[in-house]
């Protein structure tokens, strides 16, 4: 299976970045392949609405940037995984701008292309209690991408609660269950 993982994270090195690490441990001890986009290393703007991706009048988006040269990788992908800290009660900025730009899977008639029946899985951190905003951000996914997009929700890993110091507290368990989560799959 090939997975992709979206990190959403501006910290390589964090929590949210060790948690998707054992969760990619464990798929590629599966025999998954992976492939990992930071979507702050990358360069690409926000969806305008322009339409032109639905419209047929080009064959990803205007924009030539970055989220264009991923759009194959998006599409070869059997399960995506998106990570993001909370940060200020939702999603990262530049992922949710990233996830703006899904919008060129659509047609003119609001049918899908190449994302139905793609698996897909969130990893969410917090500082605040994980039942303040984690669940608020893995219900938006839940909501877009398994409902409306008829993508398969297969897994959830969150985080709240995070020390001062920047880690979970009961890290041992939650980096237990990527590991576990990445060779389910």
């Amino acid at each position: 299976m090939k997975i992709l993982a979206i990190m959403g994270s501006p910290r390589k090195n964090g929590d949210n970045a060790e948690i998707v690490g054992s969760f990619i441990e464990g798929a590629k001890s599966a025999g998954h392949e992976i492939d990992v986009c930071h979507v702050y290393d990358m360069k690409f703007k926000g969806c305008i609405g322009c339409m032109a991706c639905t419209e047929g009048k080009v064959d990803i988006c205007i924009h030539n940037d970055d989220f264009n040269k991923m759009y194959q990788t998006i599409v070869d992908a059997d399960c995506i995984l998106f990570s993001t800290p909370v940060y200020f009660g939702h999603m990262t900025g530049p992922l949710k701008t990233f996830i703006d730009r899904f919008y060129t899977f659509l047609q003119e008639d609001y049918t899908l292309k190449h994302i139905p029946g793609k698996k897909f899985i969130t990893v969410v951190t917090s500082g605040a209690p994980e039942n303040m905003f984690c669940e608020s951000v893995t219900g938006f996914f839940k909501t877009w991408f398994g409902e409306f997009m008829k993508m398969e929700h297969v897994g959830s890993l969150i985080a709240g609660d995070l020390t001062k110091n920047g880690t979970i507290k009961e890290k041992t368990k939650v980096l237990q269950k990527a590991e576990e989560l990445g060779k389910s799959l």
